[in-house]
């Protein structure tokens, strides 16, 4: 049931390995929002949507994906930033039960991992305001390659936001402005 949440946002994935950070070039971050996807987040560069839809158990879902990708060698330190988000139908998410939003998180970022070829090296719930969520981290491409992830649950809504970047970037003050930035506008 989960499947579908992941595998639109990592068909994204698709990025040049040629990037590498310079320090000393300036980004120019700016807020961008979404009024339909309820959020708001500051991001280094123009995000593009991609909708896809699927046929689920639950019926059909719609993924919505901004994402930016830089080009090679333009001072980032992420391949890719993203905001997901998905519509459930009204009560398939109960995101007051705790086993639930555990149970949902772990089949989540398991089949992301699994969808990639990775592994999960690190996991730990969150909340945004009083939204139940989780961080994880999950390595890829022979162990070089990282994909953060925050995931949230509000209503009947899952969002994720989540940056791409080489290991030896992972730690970058880039994710760190572009995920503290993430608000959802009404809950």
């Amino acid at each position: 049931m989960y499947r579908f949440i992941l595998l639109f946002g990592l068909s994204l994935i698709f990025f040049s390995m040629n990037a590498q950070e310079n320090p000393e070039i300036k980004l120019n971050w700016f807020k961008f929002k979404s009024d339909k996807g309820k959020f708001v987040v500051t991001v280094p560069g123009e995000l593009r949507e991609k909708i896809d839809s699927s046929n689920t158990p639950l019926g059909p879902l719609v993924m919505h994906t901004f994402y930016f990708q830089p080009s090679a060698n333009s001072g980032h330190s992420n391949f890719m930033y993203m905001v997901q988000y998905c519509d459930y139908p009204e009560g398939a998410l109960d995101v007051k039960d705790e086993s639930f939003v555990s149970d949902f998180f772990e089949s989540t970022r398991n089949e992301a991992a699994f969808s990639i070829n990775g592994k999960v090296i690190y996991f730990s719930p969150i909340k945004l305001n009083t939204l139940p969520g989780q961080f994880w981290r999950i390595h890829y491409k022979n162990d070089t390659a990282v994909i953060k992830t925050k995931a949230y649950l509000m209503k009947n809504r899952y969002f994720a936001v989540q940056t791409i970047t080489f290991k030896s970037l992972a730690s970058n003050m880039d994710t760190d402005k572009f995920f503290d930035s993430f608000q959802i506008l009404e809950n």
